[in-house]
Order: C-alpha cells, then structure tokens, then sequence
C-alpha cells in the first residue's frame, strides 16, 4: 500500500480548535483527575486523522498474531499488534506524530504536567487491532502513565470493543485488603458490585486520555465480526522509570 499523503512535523497543527479553549481544557483536566480517563472526541484535525487513519490500515498488513495469558494478572491477550520498533521502521507520519509540538502541548494541559517521552523501544507507541470474535486485550495496567488512543475503526453497537477500568486500582485494593494482582478478580468483581467500575463506548474518529498506570483496564471481547483499531501513544510525567518485561512479550517481533 502507497501511503500518498504529507508528513505530520513536529510543528504543524494537529488538534482541532475546540481544544484550545482553556475552559474546556480545565474542564478536560478535573474530569481526568476525578476518573483517571478522559474522552476526546474528534481530537485531531481532519487531515491528521486522515494520516492516522491510512497508516494504520497499512500497518493491519503488517500486523503480528498474539494469543496467550499475560503473566502477573494473569489476563488473556486475543489480539494482533504492531510494537514500537516495527512502528518506527514502518510509519515515519505516525513517528511525527508522537512527537508533534501541538499534541503534546494539548496533553500536558490536561494532565497539569510537563510530559516526557517514554524511553522503551516498543511501547512508546503501539498498535492493537482486535479483529474479530473474541478477540480482548485482557485487564492490566501500564508501566508509562498515560496512554493517548486513538480509535480508528470500531464494532458497531452491542459489539463489544468497549474500554471498561476501574479508577484509582491501587488504592481502591488497598483499602479493601486485597492484593492487586494476586486478588485481582474478588477486587474486579468487588469493584463492579460497588458501582466503581466505569466503561466507554469509542467510535471511529474518538481518542481518550487515561491515567494507564493508575487505572486498571481492559478492553472487552469482540461480538460477532466487528473490528477496533487503536493507535495508543505513551507519555510519563516522569522523566525515567524502570519497565517490565510485558511490552515485549507482547509487542516485540
């Protein structure tokens, strides 16, 4: 596939006007420190997505088949994938974009604080396509802070695909004695009974804001023939931190 289309630089627009009103800004920033999540419909300028959009139908061609129980939570990954350095061989636009000077200026307002790159080759920015039945990327958390998706294709109603995370993990198992990893499905369910746990339905043109190392998420299994296509971009206010190994037992070739 010919990607005909200009490159994004780092200093070009990128995000569409109404997110540069400050109001909704400090709007968008007390919902994100209420939730751990925030929905940003129709984020990008039109032309940006646009280069989203093709490159990541590119990318479904050079997608990598994983289907295994991630260790530590213990969680089923159903899913196709593109890791970080295969996204950097392979989308110079998408590269550009994760660097882009109005995004993260954009995402530094709404979460209040100066964001860095996350220095791990493949999860700085990944590519997760569920394509069909059953398909999941199981509960979990992530080691960078936040994750930024874009959602470029979705199921339909009663699909599936749908992000569901439970706020403030930690602590929420810490206040009821449960371990969070080794307990994490009395406290899944516990979460649920509470009315804690939240879910968001995204459309194709949608992204979202969420607190990923905070929140514990996951996203539910496909229904029927549907497709959700996501271009997840990783940011840390923390300048370094140790990862783990599960990037790459995902990600990695």
């Amino acid at each position: 596939m010919e990607l005909n289309m200009p490159i994004l630089f780092p200093r070009s627009p990128a995000i569409a006007d109404h997110y540069r009103d400050p109001d909704v800004l400090a709007n968008l920033h007390r919902q994100l420190k209420a939730k751990d999540f925030v929905k940003l419909p129709d984020f990008l300028l039109p032309s940006a997505y646009d280069v989203v959009a093709q490159n990541l139908e590119y990318l479904h061609s050079q997608r990598i088949r994983k289907e295994f129980v991630m260790p530590g939570f213990n969680t089923e990954r159903r899913m196709s994938v593109v890791g970080g350095k295969r996204v950097t061989d392979l989308s110079l636009q998408l590269i550009a974009l994760y660097g882009n000077h109005d995004l993260r200026r954009t995402i530094s307002t709404i979460i209040g604080a100066h964001i860095h790159t996350v220095c791990h080759e493949e999860e700085f920015m990944v590519v997760n396509f569920l394509d069909g039945e059953a398909d999941t990327h199981g509960w979990h958390t992530d080691d960078p802070e936040y994750a930024l998706i874009l959602i470029t294709e979705s199921p339909g109603e009663n699909g599936g695909g749908e992000l569901e995370y439970i706020p403030d993990w930690h602590n929420f198992c810490t206040n009821n004695g449960l371990d969070p990893v080794s307990k994490i499905n009395t406290a899944i369910e516990l979460a649920f009974s509470l009315g804690l746990a939240e879910s968001s339905k995204l459309a194709a043109g949608d992204c979202y804001l969420l607190n990923a190392s905070n929140a514990l998420h996951r996203v539910t299994p496909i229904i029927g023939n549907g497709r959700r296509k996501a271009l997840n971009m990783a940011f840390d206010t923390r300048r370094f931190r140790h990862y783990g190994e599960t990037a790459y037992l995902l990600y990695a070739s």
